[in-house]
């Protein structure tokens, strides 16, 4: 799985759970 921030913030499927920022 992709760690990258701007993937999370793309990914509104992470939002479920703690997105990894920080990562």
């Amino acid at each position: 799985m992709n760690a990258s921030p701007a993937a999370f913030k793309r990914e509104p499927l992470h939002l479920g759970m703690p997105v990894p920022v920080n990562n």
